[in-house]
C-alpha cells in the first residue's frame, strides 16, 4: 500500500478493493493475487488526495479528490490511467476541493459529493462527452533551444535530415481542440530510441539531446478536454547522419590500411626474427655444451647432497634410538635393582639357618617366611623386568608400513615414562612434575605405532630438554612441568604435550617443521626431529601438528590423528 493513512474503502462488482488514501493516491487490492496497484498524479489522477469512491450504475469508479471528481473506467492489468480517465472541476461546473467521505449515491443513480463550497449533485448518464477527435499539429521545431524554420528542414513528407552534430533539440506541437483546451493531454514516444509512450500530461514539447547516429521516428498522440484520443496522431521521420569517420566506406578503408600496416609489420618482423633466429642457433650451441660440462659437476653435487642428507637422518634416527635405549635401560634397572637386593638378603637368610649351633624352630620359621616373601618380591619385579622387554621386541618387529589398532594412551604413557628415564639416565639429578590427563572414551586408533611413538618421543624430549634449560638458567623457585591430555573430537583424536620451559620466539615458530632448522647448539640437534614427526603425522596418518607457544612461558603441541 502506498501509504498508511486511509480516507474509506470501496468493494466494487468484481470483489476488488478500492483504497483512498491521503497523499498516496488510489490503492487498488486484487484479492486473487494479493497485490497493490497504486494510481497517482504521475498516472492520470488529478489529485493524490482522495477523499472519497463510489461506482455508477455502469460501472464507472468516481472518485473525489482536492482538485476536482474524476471518472475511471480501467481495464484488468492497466498501470496508467490516462487513457481512461476524465477529470471534472470548476471548468465543467464543479468545486475543486472536497470533504473527505463526503459521497452518496442515490437510488435513481445521482451521485452527490459535499466539498468546501457546498454540494455538487449531477446524473452520470446526464453528462454529454465532446466526442470530436482532435487533430494533432507540430507548432515549432527548436535546435540546441533556438527556434527554426520548419519548412527548411521538415519536409512535406514529414522528414527530418539531421546531422551527427544536431543532435540537441526539441518539439512543441498542440491538439486542436478549443473547448476547455487546457484540458488537452498529450502523449510521445521516439521510436528507435524507447517503445513505450511518455503521457507528458497537459505539457506540449519534448526535448531529445545527445542521439546517437540512425533512424527514428518521433510520434504524437493526444486527447481533448473529455479524454478522446487521436490514436493517429501525427509522426515525423528523423536521420541522423554519422561522422565520417563511422560511415562504412571510412570503416573498410581504414581496416584496409590497418590490416596493410599489420601484414607489412609480420613481414619485416618475420625477417628480422629469421635473423635472429641463426644468431641464437648459434648461442645455443654454444651454451649446450658449457651445460653439459656444469650439468656433469651438479650430478656430482646432487650425489654428494643426497649422501649427507641420507646421513643426517640416519644420524637423527640414532639419536632417537639412544634415547630411546637409555630411557628403557633406566627403565629396567629399577626391576633388576629390586632382584639383586632380595636376592643379596636371601642368602645371608641362608646362612643364618645354615650357622651352628643350630638356630630355635621359631626363628627358622620366621627366616623361612622371610625367603618366600622375597623370593615373591624376586619373581614380581623379574616379570616387571620381562615384560618392558617382551613390550620393546613387540615395538621393534612391528612392519613400519602396517597400521595396527593401537591404546593411544597407553602407547602416550609408556612412552612418557622412557622419556623421562632416558633423561634422568643422562642427568640423574633431573626431576619434574607429570600431570596425565588421558580420556577413558578413546577407542583404538588405526595407526603405525612405530612411528608415531617416535613423534611422540621426540616431543617429549624437547620438552624435557627445554624445562632442564630453564631449570638451569632460573635455579629455585621454578617447578619443571609436563601436561599430556588427550580428548576424543568426534571421529578424530587429539594429543596436546605442554611444558613450561623456555618457550620458542614468534620469529621463528614457523620455521620449526622445517628440515634442518634447530634451536638448540651446534652439535646437539640435527634439525631433522620436527620435520620427520610433521611428515609422519600429515602425510603418513592424514593428521595435523601444530604448536603454541609464548616465549619464557610455555610450549603446547597439538597432534590430531583420525580414529580409522
Amino acid at each position: 500500500i502506498s501509504t498508511n493513512f486511509i480516507h474509506n474503502l470501496y468493494i466494487d462488482k468484481n470483489k476488488k478493493i478500492w483504497i483512498a488514501s491521503y497523499g498516496g493516491g488510489l490503492n487498488l487490492f486484487d484479492r486473487a493475487s494479493s497485490k497493490f496497484t497504486h494510481y497517482t498524479e504521475r498516472d492520470g489522477l488529478p489529485n493524490n488526495i482522495i477523499n472519497g469512491i463510489i461506482s455508477d450504475y455502469s460501472g464507472n469508479i468516481w472518485v473525489s479528490t482536492n482538485n476536482g471528481v474524476c471518472k475511471l473506467n480501467l481495464k484488468d492489468g492497466q498501470s496508467s490511467i490516462t487513457e481512461n480517465s476524465r477529470t471534472y472541476n470548476v471548468q465543467d461546473g464543479l468545486q475543486n476541493k472536497f470533504n473527505e467521505n463526503s459521497f452518496f449515491k442515490g437510488n435513481n443513480g445521482w451521485l452527490y459529493f459535499g466539498g468546501s463550497n457546498g454540494l455538487n449533485a449531477f446524473h452520470p448518464d446526464s453528462i454529454k462527452d465532446n466526442l470530436v477527435v482532435p487533430p494533432i499539429v507540430i507548432t515549432r521545431f527548436y535546435l540546441f533551444e533556438k527556434p527554426t524554420r520548419m519548412d527548411t528542414l521538415i519536409s512535406s513528407k514529414r522528414t527530418l535530415d539531421l546531422s551527427y552534430r544536431q543532435n540537441f533539440f526539441s518539439f512543441e506541437f498542440s491538439a486542436l481542440n478549443y473547448l476547455f483546451p487546457d484540458k488537452n493531454r498529450y502523449a510521445y514516444k521516439m521510436e528507435g530510441l524507447n517503445d513505450e509512450w511518455i503521457y507528458s500530461g497537459s505539457r506540449r514539447y519534448a526535448t531529445y539531446t545527445n542521439l546517437d547516429h540512425g533512424k527514428y521516428v518521433f510520434r504524437v498522440k493526444a486527447c481533448n478536454n473529455d479524454g478522446i484520443w487521436n490514436e493517429e496522431g501525427i509522426s515525423v521521420f528523423i536521420t541522423i547522419t554519422p561522422p565520417i569517420w563511422k560511415t562504412w566506406w571510412f570503416i573498410g578503408l581504414s581496416t584496409l590500411f590497418i590490416t596493410a600496416l599489420i601484414f607489412a609489420y609480420i613481414r619485416i618482423r618475420t625477417m628480422s626474427l629469421v635473423r635472429q633466429n641463426i644468431v641464437l642457433e648459434e648461442k645455443v650451441n654454444m651454451r649446450t655444451h658449457q651445460l653439459s660440462e656444469k650439468n656433469v659437476e651438479l650430478t656430482k653435487t646432487m650425489d654428494n647432497l643426497q649422501s649427507t642428507q641420507t646421513q643426517l637422518i640416519q644420524s637423527e634416527k640414532m639419536a632417537s634410538l639412544g634415547q630411546l635405549t637409555a630411557g628403557i635401560a633406566h627403565e629396567i634397572q629399577n626391576p633388576l635393582n629390586f632382584v639383586n637386593n632380595f636376592g643379596e638378603l636371601s642368602v645371608e637368610l641362608l646362612d643364618e639357618l645354615g650357622m651352628e649351633p643350630p638356630i630355635p624352630e621359631d626363628e627358622k620359621k620366621m627366616i623361612v617366611g622371610d625367603l618366600k616373601l622375597n623370593l615373591e618380591k624376586i619373581v614380581f619385579h623379574g616379570k616387571r623386568a620381562d615384560s618392558i622387554v617382551k613390550g620393546m621386541l613387540q615395538h621393534s618387529r612391528t612392519s613400519s608400513a602396517e597400521k595396527q589398532p593401537t591404546d593411544v594412551n597407553r602407547l602416550v604413557d609408556e612412552f612418557l615414562n622412557l622419556a623421562f628415564h632416558g633423561m634422568r639416565a643422562k642427568d640423574p639429578s633431573f626431576n619434574c612434575s607429570m600431570n596425565k590427563q588421558l580420556a577413558t572414551d578413546i577407542p583404538a586408533i588405526t595407526i603405525i605405532p612405530q612411528d608415531v611413538s617416535r613423534v611422540i618421543l621426540n616431543i617429549f624430549n624437547n620438552s624435557f630438554y627445554a624445562i632442564d634449560e630453564k631449570a638451569k638458567a632460573i635455579g629455585k623457585g621454578y617447578q619443571p612441568t609436563i601436561s599430556i591430555a588427550t580428548k576424543r573430537l568426534g571421529d578424530k583424536v587429539e594429543i596436546k604435550i605442554r611444558d613450561n620451559g623456555k618457550g620458542i620466539p614468534n620469529d621463528i615458530r614457523d620455521k620449526i617443521f622445517n628440515p634442518f632448522f634447530t634451536t638448540k647448539p651446534t652439535g646437539q640437534g640435527t634439525g631433522l626431529g620436527l620435520s620427520i614427526s610433521y611428515d609422519i603425522i600429515v602425510k603418513g596418518h592424514g593428521g595435523n601438528i601444530e604448536v603454541d607457544s609464548v616465549e619464557g612461558e610455555f610450549s603446547e603441541f597439538t597432534i590430531t590423528l583420525p580414529i580409522t
